[in-house]
């Protein structure tokens, strides 16, 4: 399949988002080792699960660009759009 020149753009896009979702997962799971605090350490793996499943979304629209199908629908979800009119 050739790529297009908006797919690439696309793609570089969701690699950039799946290193940032790395980095945030490594430095939530970091401070979770060094927190003193138990409340604190549980807030920061539950912060660090969470970066998996941006992940796993980031890695699935990826996937499904290559494809060839581009951007997929998503369809929100209701505790994603609070606050959005």
């Amino acid at each position: 399949m050739d790529i297009t020149s908006e797919q690439e753009k696309m793609l570089e896009a969701i690699n950039i988002a799946i290193e940032m979702e790395l980095d945030g997962k490594d430095c939530y799971l970091t401070a979770s080792k060094d927190s003193k605090n138990e409340a604190g350490k549980k807030l920061l793996l539950a912060l660090a699960e969470e970066e998996n499943g941006h992940l796993l979304k980031f890695k699935e629209l990826y996937d499904t660009i290559m494809k060839g199908h581009g951007w997929p629908f998503i369809k929100p979800e209701s505790n994603n759009i609070s606050g959005i009119r």
